[in-house]
């Protein structure tokens, strides 16, 4: 009852009752897998979704920003060790690279940002998930300012390409080879200019979702209504003028941190790149010659 009535809370009565028919109608049940009943659902909720899209009129700046953003609500002291790890090593990078890391927390975070009224009361009173408050953040600061977003969970073990950072935009993308209605990942955002019109659209388009919902259809509502914009011939060219990266690579070593430590396949995973997609949780219990605490023995200084 519990999971229930927190599903309820986070996605409303009508979304929970709705996912439940998706997953046990007869279509469905001959999917093999939960994965594919989750994907026909994201296609439903992305149609419904596309009435929110707003199409910015921003006008992107010419100055070149070097920010590095980086979020914990609660505060680094207060972060868990892999999270620790994870910033030493972006400060190593942005110390080679001369970025400059701006540390965000509940305490700062609204001296850069403005936040709706409808949006800041679901923060506040605990109705939106911080996940999903912090998507609204990052695009968000790099509306207003550029910049690069990494997440608090993201580990930099070697450089940031070039061929990503010359681009005005960048984010990473899911495998074209794998069927995916999200289409992107938002770990790691890029805007080499403020007011980049694609980027302000996906802030301009969640607050206008915020604006008439007090619930969420989906937990991937950002990444679905980047794919709505992505459809949309009004704003996408810059999205498809994008280089391409593929999301699988970085997330390797973050599937891999409970296994025994090996070091030849973690040299095989730094070959193939420098940007890996960790996780804090389900880490507890893990064993002392894990891939977990090899990288928490990692030098970034």
């Amino acid at each position: 009852m519990k999971k229930i009535a927190y599903l309820i809370k986070r996605y409303g009565v009508k979304n929970v009752v709705l996912r439940a028919i998706n997953d046990v109608l007869p279509v469905n049940l001959i999917f093999p897998s939960q994965q594919l009943r989750r994907l026909n659902w994201q296609e439903k909720v992305k149609k419904k979704l596309k009435k929110y899209v707003v199409i910015s009129d921003s006008i992107k700046s010419e100055e070149e920003c070097d920010i590095i953003w980086w979020l914990w609500f609660q505060g680094l002291d207060n972060a868990p060790a892999i999270v620790k790890k994870c910033r030493e090593s972006v400060d190593k990078y942005a110390k080679r690279s001369g970025k400059r890391v701006i540390e965000l927390t509940s305490q700062n975070l609204f001296e850069y940002i403005e936040v709706p009224n409808e949006l800041y009361v679901k923060y506040k009173s605990g109705s939106l998930p911080l996940a999903l408050f912090s998507d609204f953040c990052r695009i968000s600061l790099l509306s207003n300012y550029g910049g690069l977003w990494i997440d608090s969970t993201v580990l930099i073990t070697g450089e940031i390409e070039d061929e990503i950072l010359n681009q005005d935009i960048f984010m990473f993308q899911a495998s074209p080879l794998d069927y995916s209605v999200t289409k992107i990942s938002n770990w790691m955002l890029y805007s080499k200019y403020p007011g980049h019109p694609f980027i302000s659209s996906i802030r301009d388009t969640l607050i206008s979702f915020y604006n008439k919902n007090n619930t969420i259809p989906d937990y991937f509502l950002f990444h679905l209504l980047v794919s709505c914009l992505i459809d949309d011939n009004r704003i996408n060219q810059s999205f498809y003028d994008m280089d391409y990266y593929t999301n699988t690579y970085p997330h390797l070593l973050g599937r891999v941190l409970s296994e025994p430590y090996d070091t030849l396949k973690f040299e095989n995973i730094l070959r193939k790149t420098s940007i890996h997609k960790l996780s804090y949780k389900n880490l507890d219990n893990v064993a002392e010659d894990s891939f977990y605490n090899a990288i928490l023995g990692l030098d970034f200084s």
